[in-house]
């Protein structure tokens, strides 16, 4: 009994020393350099591959995004990984419960959850979505100097995750700035800040459409020069207000010339309106009084106020 406890003791430290260090603290246990991972507990149960697994979830996601930012892949350290011990250890380092799986944080790098943990069921699908979104930020960060507002900053994230809603969205300047004022402040509910999730990534989508991914991705070094929320970036030869602000040709529906953008704005969709709507996002809709829920205020601007919706759309929302 003694020997085999000394033998698992001794598999241990040589799988420590096959995995030591490309950098101080960080750990190669997977093929790809440009990732270098640390583990809080560096000695993990004896023949439990998970946190290689994550390594090269990692690995795999700084492969598919980095060109897309023009980042090249020559076996330098781009990004730090840390795997947690415990969700309590995840919780005290990120302040963020069980219902998230990986933070990015510019001090740290990527931080995730026990991988053991992780590699459970649904977790280890949701997974590869999750770091593309954490991955997403590192580099956003590391194009805009940590100066993109947090609108386009979460829009991107998602995006990159994997996210590309259909439909616009028409939306003022002035709730562009409230909507990245929020971001900036705690959330005052989980409704709010998925609704804002929702807004950011929508607004995101009708640039990308309208202006083009590469475009948007080149303009990111001058991003923090342009307050409020960057609407004065200069993109593919316009400021971004431009991109944002328009309806695109032949994408308003019936009964938008109704519209009112001094009531906040109104979402515009194609065929099948109020099913996608309800796809891309939980919003209440009262379909007995025709409108969406306004869900653009905070609780400091007062009651909020619904945004009638166009009732062309309405009728299409019901076609098959």
């Amino acid at each position: 009994m003694k020997a085999r406890s000394t033998t698992r003791v001794v598999a241990a430290l040589l799988l420590a020393l096959a995995s030591l260090p490309a950098g101080a603290g960080g750990y190669q246990i997977h093929q790809c350099r440009e990732v270098r991972t640390s583990l809080e507990d560096p000695f993990p149960p004896l023949g439990d591959d998970s946190p290689e697994w994550v390594a090269e979830v990692v690995c795999e996601g700084v492969q598919q995004l980095a060109p897309q930012f023009g980042v090249r892949l020559d076996g330098r350290t781009l990004v730090d990984l840390l795997i947690c011990e415990s969700n309590e250890s995840f919780h005290r380092l990120t302040g963020k419960g069980p219902w998230v799986a990986a933070v990015f944080n510019p001090r740290v790098g990527i931080v995730t959850q026990p991988a053991h943990w992780l590699a459970r069921g649904g977790r280890r699908r949701e997974l590869g979505q999750t770091v593309l979104h954490e991955l997403t930020h590192y580099f956003v960060h590391r194009a805009s100097g940590g100066r993109c507002p947090t609108w386009l900053n979460e829009g991107l994230a998602q995006w990159f995750s994997g996210l590309h809603p259909r439909g616009n969205i028409i939306m003022p300047s002035a709730e562009i700035v409230k909507l990245e004022r929020r971001w900036r402040l705690p959330p005052t509910s989980i409704a709010v800040r998925r609704r804002d999730y929702w807004l950011s990534l929508q607004l995101t989508a009708k640039v990308i459409r309208r202006a083009g991914l590469q475009a948007l991705l080149e303009a990111l070094p001058a991003v923090g020069n342009h307050p409020p929320a960057g609407l004065d970036l200069e993109l593919a030869g316009r400021p971004l207000r431009h991109w944002l602000l328009g309806a695109d040709p032949g994408e308003q529906l019936a009964g938008a010339e109704q519209q009112d953008e001094r009531k906040g704005f109104e979402i515009l969709r194609g065929e099948h309106w109020l099913r996608q709507i309800e796809e891309d996002t939980r919003v209440e809709i009262d379909m007995k009084k025709a409108r969406v829920i306004d869900f653009r205020h905070s609780p400091a601007d007062g009651p909020t106020s619904p945004v009638p919706a166009l009732q062309g759309a309405r009728q299409r929302g019901k076609s098959p």
